[in-house]
């Protein structure tokens, strides 16, 4: 069962570095969407100017780095489905037997409560 999942465990570290990234350069954008706010309340002219280009390339890396991490995100997702159909194809009866026992279990659950 191992060898099925083994690119799948090999790419969780990746995926969480990328989701830690990702999740700090979003933190940048709003700190500078904030400070944009602040300097366009209280000055106009250069500032500001400056400020809201300082916002436009933060939100324009955020969104690049963000299509990678969907792009990473849905190739874990597709290799985790296909590592699930092989195990399925490989093992049919252990899986309707899971299943099966899956099924008393919460049917007994819940007849308990009843």
């Amino acid at each position: 069962m191992d060898t099925y999942f083994h690119n799948l465990k090999t790419r969780e570290n990746d995926m969480s570095e990328a989701s830690d990234k990702l999740v700090q350069d979003l933190k940048v954008v709003i700190t500078d969407a904030e400070v944009v706010l602040k300097e366009t309340a209280t000055a106009v002219g250069e500032k500001a100017i400056g400020a809201r280009a300082k916002l436009e390339e933060g939100l324009r890396a955020a969104r690049a780095k963000l299509e990678v991490a969907e792009k990473a995100i849905y190739e874990k997702g597709k290799i985790a489905a296909q590592a699930t159909d092989k195990f399925v194809k490989d093992n049919p009866y252990k899986v309707i037997g899971a299943a099966f026992a899956t099924g008393i279990v919460l049917g007994l659950l819940i007849n308990r409560k009843n």
